[in-house]
């Protein structure tokens, strides 16, 4: 419960009262199941996402590559477990302008999920996104553009149309238009994202923010 409690503060961007309770959460299953559980490693990937989110980067990086060692570990074959923690830390490689990191991590983390269909679910569409992300921004955007499709087809079968999945996904690929020069094409789908982070968080979330001053840009 505390780690749904650290993800739903972190959705609403309180990183704060989030660290805490995953914090809470894995002083808990320390205690309860030692320090090579993949319960626990399930928390310290969580709080993981949520430092990499804030920009604490080398935090964030220790965390998940602790969570990727016990879940190699615990976990055969791999599974999303393990997946979700390298598309982490692609998107911490990323960040930090390791960009070819970055993108064998998200290349072994689809792997994986295209390992079993049973896999790929909501996750996988998360990956797909973000890895297209990172290709496009690397200018690779002829590749990005199937991933894209891909995920967005996915995240509205799963999670219908109005998911802020959905919305993340549309956002980037407004940004893959405006990379071509087509800022018409992009304008229109950066005011329906733009309508549903309002409908999804409060006027004051980075979401919104960062959804205003991109449509500002185009």
């Amino acid at each position: 419960m505390l780690d749904v409690l650290g993800e739903v503060h972190m959705g609403l961007g309180m990183y704060d009262e989030g660290r805490d309770l995953f914090g809470r959460s894995i002083a808990v299953k320390s205690d309860e199941y030692g320090s090579d559980h993949h319960e626990l490693a399930a928390s310290l990937a969580g709080v993981g996402l949520l430092e990499a989110r804030v920009g604490r980067y080398a935090e964030a990086e220790s965390l998940l590559n602790m969570a990727l060692v016990i879940h190699r570990a615990e976990i055969d074959p791999p599974g999303k477990e393990e997946a979700f923690d390298l598309q982490t830390l692609g998107l911490v490689a990323a960040y930090t302008s390791r960009i070819a990191e970055s993108l064998a991590y998200y290349e072994e983390a689809k792997i994986i999920y295209e390992s079993d269909p049973a896999l790929q679910g909501e996750e996988y569409a998360s990956c797909l996104n973000d890895y297209a992300l990172i290709m496009l921004e690397s200018g690779r955007g002829e590749e990005a553009e199937p991933m894209f499709r891909k995920a967005l087809d996915l995240q509205r079968r799963l999670l219908g149309e109005g998911h802020p999945e959905v919305s993340n996904t549309l956002f980037n690929i407004s940004l893959m238009y405006k990379d071509r020069g087509d800022f018409k094409a992009a304008e229109p789908i950066q005011r329906q994202v733009l309508a549903l982070d309002r409908q999804h968080y409060d006027a004051n979330h980075p979401t919104v923010a960062y959804s205003l001053m991109s449509l500002g840009n185009t």
